[in-house]
């Protein structure tokens, strides 16, 4: 990429005690995406459809459609994870039409914003929690909104439930914590690189620019009322310290 990207980590698991204010770094608003596994993957679906006007694409790994749930917890565990017979996956129309209601009444961008996005989605064939059907649902969801030359599927990788990587973690059908397996396959790259273009080698330096900071002023001092932790991590490559990066939001399962 010309530039490169800012991460920033939301996590559910405890966060650290030393995290500061998150810095003003002079981002650029205009070229923000979402990721996330699992219930993140859920997640940024919203975020994504909710925000269409400002967020230009969602990478998705092991997740389903907007507003999949209806607000049921048992759909939430059963249709929306594991569909069967009686317990099945909403159709895709219904939910464009609760889309569309939605935004007419403004409680959501409106869904042409879509159009302009990209989607990355990936469903491990080997993934027995959030079975590859759901991830087959939000694919027929996102076509009725994006063009489909804008829409990645990646369906081929015998995966269980975790992100994937090319060379770290548990074998590649595990399903186990903390869901980072090695199946030869970089997921967060491919990622990127479908959400943004051509990605400039990986840095091998990470760990020396990421850092805590406190989530609690986003979340009105309660993270944990909406699933949130007090803490949340930031890379930041070096290029970007000086000069304006796109955000990349990157959510825990």
């Amino acid at each position: 990429m010309r530039t490169a990207i800012a991460l920033l980590l939301f996590w559910l698991a405890a966060g650290a005690a030393a995290a500061q204010a998150l810095p003003a770094l002079g981002a650029d608003p205009a070229a923000t995406t979402v990721s996330g596994l699992s219930s993140g993957g859920y997640m940024a679906v919203q975020i994504h459809v909710a925000h269409s006007a400002s967020v230009r694409g969602a990478g998705v790994l092991a997740a389903g459609p907007y507003y999949c749930a209806q607000g049921s917890v048992w759909a939430a565990l059963n249709n929306c994870m594991t569909p069967r017979t009686s317990t099945p996956l909403p159709d895709a129309s219904a939910l464009k039409a609760v889309v569309e209601t939605l935004a007419a009444a403004r409680a959501i961008d409106p869904p042409a914003g879509l159009r302009e996005g990209r989607v990355w989605l990936f469903g491990g064939s080997a993934d027995r929690t959030v079975e590859p059907a759901v991830v087959d649902a939000l694919e027929r969801f996102y076509a009725q909104f994006v063009p489909a030359e804008r829409v990645a599927r990646v369906r081929d990788v015998a995966a269980g439930h975790a992100i994937v990587t090319a060379d770290t973690g548990a074998p590649c059908a595990t399903t186990a914590s903390p869901f980072i397996n090695d199946c030869d396959f970089d997921a967060a790259g491919r990622l990127l690189a479908h959400l943004y273009g051509a990605l400039a080698p990986p840095s091998t330096a990470l760990a020396e620019r990421l850092r805590a900071f406190d989530q609690r002023p986003y979340a009105n001092g309660a993270p944990h009322a909406i699933s949130m932790a007090d803490t949340g991590y930031l890379y930041v490559p070096a290029a970007c310290e000086t000069g304006a990066c796109r955000v990349h939001v990157a959510l825990h399962g």
